[in-house]
């Protein structure tokens, strides 16, 4: 009975809702609800927070769901296992990343290799997706990130340059490259706090002592991307994810070297992973493919 009623828990937990949980685990709303209260009552703690349609987790709450999403972590990769004698004949592995250009690279050699098994790919900034992995809420992240973390082991994958981008419109359009002092009283587009791109920029532009206006922050390259092309402003971009337009242009720094660094990252109790390994290996191998 305690297996099920931690099952139910952590459904609710993950989708922050009866009755989606409910829905996922082909059982009644009022048979969820019973399942919930009657654990909260056996210990004498509250778990959830009813937030109007939804719930959100007390204390307690998270701290059990941080153990629940291991055991769904570990149930699963009891799956993988016995699947892996058959050559990881099937199973599902669930992805974090920045942005879909690295990701396709790997996918691309991954999905050759091993057909049967199921991708599903979420896409948000740095902090998002190592958040994610933290939270067992994805098998593997693909992110630039300049600090060490914890609980997460970091395969180095890939170094790109980071640039401005500017609309046909704008002066530096037709330029080569451009110091980073001439960025002073620019109107800038830029992504979110959380952006590692945005990070290893401001960073750059603090040390050479020059001020950056944030005149527009979106929450998306993409719309980054389409507020540049429309002539609001000037954006950055690391090399490899810069869309190709005809009024857009990149533009390099010619005194400044800015980069990001882009990882696999995986928790640290999970490095033996046959499915993590896999795709770390296929990683390796669209690498020398390029």
């Amino acid at each position: 009975m305690l297996r099920t009623q931690i099952r139910s828990f952590h459904a609710v937990a993950k989708l922050e809702s009866f009755t989606l949980a409910s829905r996922e685990l082909h059982v009644g709303q009022p048979t969820l609800t019973t399942q919930i209260k009657t654990l909260e009552e056996r210990y004498n703690i509250e778990l959830f927070r009813r937030r109007g349609r939804g719930v959100e987790l007390t204390t307690a709450g998270l701290d059990l769901f941080e153990i629940t999403s291991k055991i769904a972590i570990h149930e699963r990769e009891i799956g993988l296992l016995m699947s892996s004698y058959k050559g990881l004949t099937a199973g599902e592995l669930k992805i974090a990343a920045v942005s879909p250009y690295h990701v396709v690279d790997i996918l691309s050699v991954f999905q050759m290799k091993y057909p049967n098994i199921n991708v599903s790919v979420t896409l948000g900034n740095s902090q998002d997706t190592l958040d994610k992995v933290l939270q067992a809420k994805a098998d593997i992240g693909i992110f630039a990130w300049e600090e060490e973390a914890p609980k997460v082991i970091l395969e180095p994958y890939k170094t790109h340059n980071v640039q401005v981008i500017v609309n046909k419109d704008h002066p530096f359009y037709y330029r080569e490259s451009i110091s980073i002092q001439e960025l002073a009283n620019q109107k800038f587009i830029l992504r979110e706090h959380g952006s590692t791109t945005r990070g290893a920029f401001e960073v750059a532009t603090n040390f050479a002592r020059v001020k950056i206006k944030t005149y527009i922050e979106i929450g998306s390259r993409e719309g980054v991307w389409q507020a540049v092309r429309r002539g609001l402003g000037i954006g950055i971009v690391a090399d490899s994810e810069f869309i190709s337009h005809p009024d857009l242009k990149q533009v390099a720094f010619n005194d400044v070297s800015i980069t990001t660094r882009y990882f696999l990252s995986y928790l640290a109790d999970r490095k033996k992973s046959h499915i993590i390994r896999a795709f770390s290996d296929a990683s390796k191998e669209a690498k020398t493919l390029e």
